[in-house]
């Protein structure tokens, strides 16, 4: 069975309001597949399906201050471990290339019964979301990603992590980077984080099974040229978000990455890579810029304000998710739990939206 699963769908016939600038509780569940295999996914909210993808290392939890800020804007919003990571199930030994990962990644997504959705990735997220819209375009309204493991210099920079010295260089700078990310985090903010890093490398430690696989995943996936290619080919909106400070992922990067898919590039001159984790306003602030302006496409503009205004009505369901989905039964009541803003302006990263012309 799955955890938190209810017959009654009737709240999502007439979902309640969730009111602008709140934050709301997620519920969190371990899915159980068709074939038993189980699932680490969290779910908030109602209307367009907003799938998130976490970095490597980490889980959904760990994003869980983003996440109840954005259905407020009018998402379903859909946080799922990946292989290996949190909850989620560790493949077998002959299924843990990075396309097989996409693969199971796939699945568990059709197995929700999510048809299409926007897809959001940090890191190896970003990653993970560039290349599920470019094996399935139709999968994907629009493609936003956060400081992704993408890019020439980031594949070429990867080569070299066969080297123990290369992979322990990466790791301090991982290090080097949280701690110089500062922004956002109010007093003792850096305690608690730091906190919670280290609980993560400790369960990194204690199983490194997922993290190594993963790692070596990325390590042997084929050069990210072409999966950005393949969204530019086929249309697929793309934004990709960009601390210009990253010690893991050069703006070099970022800006290829822009190129390639023909996306829209946001710079933040004083972000670090995990940015996102401790000024979560800032990613919503950027996103709901990014849908006002259509950088993400005039569908999710336009959909987003119907469902504000009316709900998501029978048509509009069926064009994100299958009949009965499994997604519904894992939707919890609106819970508020506060605000989505601080109080503070000196909480937010300053940032530019750089045109694709732009970039080139």
């Amino acid at each position: 069975m799955n955890d938190g699963m209810r017959d009654d769908m009737s709240t999502i016939a007439r979902p309640e309001r969730i009111p602008t600038g709140a934050r709301i509780r997620l519920s969190h569940h371990r899915f159980e597949m068709p074939d038993g295999r189980r699932v680490g996914v969290s779910v908030g909210g109602h209307g367009v399906p907003l799938v998130f993808f976490h970095g490597i290392g980490m889980n959904r939890r760990v994003y869980l201050r983003l996440l109840s800020r954005l259905p407020q804007l009018g998402f379903l919003v859909v946080a799922i471990d990946a292989p290996g990571h949190g909850d989620t199930f560790l493949p077998a030994p002959g299924a843990r290339s990075f396309a097989a990962r996409m693969a199971a990644t796939d699945e568990i997504l059709d197995a929700l019964g999510i048809r299409r959705a926007l897809l959001v990735g940090h890191s190896m997220g970003g990653r993970t979301a560039a290349e599920l819209a470019a094996g399935r375009p139709e999968r994907a309204l629009a493609v936003v990603l956060i400081n992704p493991a993408l890019g020439k210099a980031f594949d070429v920079s990867r080569d070299r992590i066969t080297s123990p010295v290369a992979a322990a260089s990466g790791v301090l700078a991982g290090m080097l980077d949280v701690i110089h990310d500062r922004v956002g985090l109010r007093r003792f903010g850096m305690v608690g984080r730091l906190r919670m890093l280290g609980g993560r490398s400790l369960t990194t430690v204690a199983h490194p099974g997922g993290f190594l696989s993963t790692a070596t995943a990325i390590v042997q996936a084929d050069h990210s040229a072409r999966a950005l290619g393949l969204l530019r080919e086929n249309r697929v909106p793309v934004a990709v978000m960009q601390g210009e400070r990253d010690m893991l992922v050069p703006l070099e990067s970022a800006v290829d990455v822009a190129q390639l898919s023909n996306g829209t590039l946001v710079s933040l001159p004083d972000a670090y890579h995990s940015w996102v984790l401790p000024s979560p306003w800032t990613f919503v602030q950027i996103l709901q810029h990014l849908i006002a302006r259509e950088h993400l496409g005039p569908d999710l503009r336009r959909e987003l304000s119907e469902m504000r205004r009316n709900g998501m009505d029978t048509a509009m369901s069926a064009r994100y998710l299958v009949d009965r989905p499994a997604i519904l039964g894992l939707v919890p009541p609106v819970k508020v739990i506060g605000s989505a803003q601080p109080r503070n302006d000196a909480y937010y990263h300053a940032y530019r939206i750089r045109e694709p012309s732009e970039t080139e």
